[in-house]
């Protein structure tokens, strides 16, 4: 099978399946979400010479022939095939042969479900920008480009947060004149992705929209995607957060995660039972991956690419002023627990740049991925996993310490003396904590990456460690039996790269320069037991007090909620960040 202009080509006597991730039919979601009982194919070929098989799976990824092949009448084939018993898992797709002499064009096709039984609300899109003008202009340009989505769309509202307008660029006009009275830009000054977010679903659902799709400014959008999520809410019998899957800009093929949870022991993100992380559809199709045939049951959703409906706000209200991180994961578990669920829609891809290529647990996002982690373990688990998160907390400090990351440990301390402090300085930060956490942070040699990075041609050195474990570590030091090594005098400085720094190699050393995730700069750590012991004090005592206090904590943070996510509090905030 190649792909050509109008579709995909199949060589005389060939067979293509359309088995694969964008192409399949997720029918177990459509069967559990919607009360549609049938769906309709649509195959539109070149030829009548072609054979047209449809298949079907199971929850455990058995494949089955549907019916037997059938024939295209005037170059197109139409099937109904049944949503029934499909709930926990199954997906449909067709295979083609091509049985004529010729090339055959398989030129489209589509998966149909009934009208939705009731009118279908209008669409806002919501994009939080922060000085990416030409990766959010390219978001824009494909949005402009994807008629069939922008038929759909009441308003695309981006939020403008940077220091640089995406107004001022000189592709704007363009880009402006191609999505018309669509586009509309707010400014404000920077509040993080919560802020953004929760302007873009204000200014949307105050101008109408019914659902608002929140978005990433540094996506790519295969076309369909945005159209898929929302066809899903549109039949869907409640209302549904409905997200799109991550794919690696990177390496394409790499899906991120299919379906992701939280973990109750820890309080991290976590797969869905049987899911992996950073799947190779490259190395491994969709055909053979059986756990993936299963319906996933997520937690949350990433808002890369996520429809919230007005419900979920009229309900549980906007998101928690955390500046970044974890505000999607808290609002969706609001959102569950008030009886709308989150579903990840399988084929539903955009491209994002990993996780793996950000510093976002060791540079200044450390602060707010930790205060606003505990956060959320003390608005929606109770004292056992509180008990165990903080244990988790407390070992994650030790790989820092060991590892000479100091900033990132001082940050972590800090926001955990700041959940100590209570809800009531969440907003009252929010314009400011960015700038105070970064200042923070460059107190420490090892947040300041203004080294250049390792020499081109020099070989990354060979590295290894006899560090097995945080809690060993965590003995050793406090046994005082952790030894580590002396840099010999004269001896050259050992260069890391991100991928090789991890807390067990760098314990093993006194000194190291280590280049950041995209290669472009390093920072020199150094070994200071002065430091590391009193942070790890710190650290001690802050976890310490947190467990004590849970059930006063627990009833601070819950009875401030209503009010930290309320439309009043927000446009109060809203008011004064006018840029």
């Amino acid at each position: 099978m190649t792909a050509v202009a109008d579709g995909w080509e199949v060589a005389p006597g060939g067979r293509a399946s359309f088995l694969t991730y964008f192409n399949a039919f997720p029918a177990s979601y459509w069967s559990r979400w919607t009360p549609h009982t049938q769906v309709r194919l649509e195959v539109d070929l070149s030829s009548d010479d072609a054979r047209v098989q449809v298949c079907a799976s199971d929850a455990h990824g058995e494949r089955r022939r549907v019916g037997e092949p059938l024939s295209p009448v005037g170059g197109t084939v139409v099937r109904e095939l049944r949503l029934v018993g499909l709930g926990d898992g199954g997906w449909y797709w067709f295979d083609v042969t091509n049985t004529g002499g010729e090339p055959l064009r398989v030129h489209a096709a589509r998966w149909r479900v009934p009208p939705a039984a009731r009118p279908t609300p209008p669409v806002s899109l919501a994009i939080t920008t922060f000085d990416r003008v030409e990766d959010c202009l390219r978001v824009l340009g494909q949005i402009g480009r994807d008629r069939r989505l922008a038929e759909r769309l009441r308003r695309v509202v981006v939020v403008d947060q940077g220091t640089r307008s995406i107004t001022d660029s000189p592709r704007f006009p363009d880009v402006a004149r191609e999505l018309g009275n669509l586009l509309r830009v707010v400014r404000q000054t920077n509040l993080g992705g919560s802020g953004g977010f929760a302007r873009g679903l204000t200014e949307s659902l105050n101008d109408g929209a019914e659902r608002v799709v929140l978005l990433d400014d540094d996506v790519a959008l295969p076309a369909g995607t945005l159209s898929r999520m929302i066809a899903l809410s549109d039949h869907a019998e409640g209302p549904l957060l409905v997200g799109g899957q991550m794919l690696d800009m990177s390496h394409p093929t790499v899906l991120h995660a299919f379906t992701e949870t939280v973990d109750r022991r820890t309080v991290m993100p976590a797969l869905d039972e049987g899911g992996v992380r950073r799947h190779d559809f490259g190395e491994q199709t969709l055909a053979a991956t059986s756990w993936m045939h299963r319906r996933g049951r997520a937690e949350y959703n990433g808002w890369w690419a996520c429809l919230i409906p007005r419900e979920a706000v009229d309900r549980v209200g906007l998101p928690l002023p955390f500046f970044i991180k974890w505000d999607d994961t808290e609002m969706a578990l609001r959102a569950g627990g008030a009886g709308i669920p989150t579903v990840t829609l399988p084929g539903a891809g955009i491209w994002h740049v990993a996780w793996g290529e950000k510093d976002d647990l060791v540079g200044w996002q450390a602060y707010f991925y930790e205060r606003n982690r505990l956060v959320t373990a003390l608005l929606h688990y109770g004292r056992s996993t509180w008990r165990s998160a903080l244990l988790y907390s407390l070992a994650v400090d030790v790989k820092h310490a060991v590892a000479m990351q100091y900033s990132a440990l001082d940050l972590r301390v800090a926001a955990a003396e700041a959940v100590l402090a209570g809800p009531r300085d969440l907003a009252a930060s929010l314009p400011t904590a960015l700038s105070e956490v970064r200042a923070r942070a460059r107190a420490y040699d090892d947040a300041r990456y203004d080294l250049p990075a390792r020499p081109p041609g020099t070989a990354a050195p060979r590295v290894g460690s006899t560090v097995t474990s945080s809690a060993g570590a965590l003995r050793a030091l406090l046994r005082g039996r952790l030894r580590l090594p002396r840099a010999s005098a004269g001896a050259r400085t050992v260069y890391l790269t991100h991928a090789q720094a991890t807390w067990r190699v760098l314990a093993t050393m006194d000194e190291a320069i280590v280049e950041n995730a995209d290669g472009t700069a390093a920072a020199r750590l150094r070994r200071d037991v002065r430091t590391r012991r009193e942070l790890l004090g710190r650290s001690l005592r802050a976890r310490g007090r947190l467990l004590r206090r849970h059930g006063a904590l627990s009833r601070a943070y819950r009875s401030g909620l209503a009010r930290l996510a309320g439309t009043d509090s927000w446009n109060d905030i809203f008011e004064n960040a006018k840029d």
